[in-house]
C-alpha cells in the first residue's frame, strides 16, 4: 500500500467507527476507493446493490486461464472479476489502516 496521507487514515477510521448499515459499509469502501485511485478520473464506484449482488450469488466470478511456466508446465490462474478486485482492493486498504497486531506478535 502507498503512502497515506494522515487526513485519509482518519476519514476511513472515523468511518469504521460510525459503520452500522450497509448504506455505511458502501461509503466506507468508496472512501477507500478514492484513496486508491486519487488521481484516476473515471474510477469504479461501488453502490449497495452491487455489495449485496457480490454477497449471496453465488456464481463464481473469478475467471480461470492456465499459462505456462519456466519448466514447462502449466499454472491455472483465478482472476476475479474488475468489481470483486476493486471490493477486494477497497477491503484490504481498510483492513490494513483499521487492525492494529498486538505488539508481542510477529511473524516470518
Amino acid at each position: 500500500m502507498s503512502k497515506i496521507k494522515q487526513s485519509d487514515l482518519q476519514t476511513i477510521r472515523e468511518q469504521f467507527a460510525l459503520l452500522r448499515t450497509t448504506e455505511d459499509l458502501v461509503v466506507l469502501l468508496n472512501c477507500a476507493n478514492d484513496i486508491i485511485y486519487s488521481k484516476i478520473s473515471t474510477k469504479k464506484r461501488l453502490t449497495e446493490k452491487l455489495l449485496r449482488y457480490y454477497a449471496f450469488h453465488k456464481e463464481n466470478k473469478y475467471q480461470t486461464f492456465t499459462v505456462l511456466k519456466k519448466n514447462g508446465g502449466l499454472r491455472t490462474i483465478s482472476a476475479p472479476d474488475p468489481y470483486l478486485k476493486l471490493l477486494q482492493k477497497c477491503l484490504n486498504v481498510v483492513l490494513n489502516i483499521i487492525f492494529v497486531p498486538h505488539k508481542a506478535a510477529n511473524g516470518f
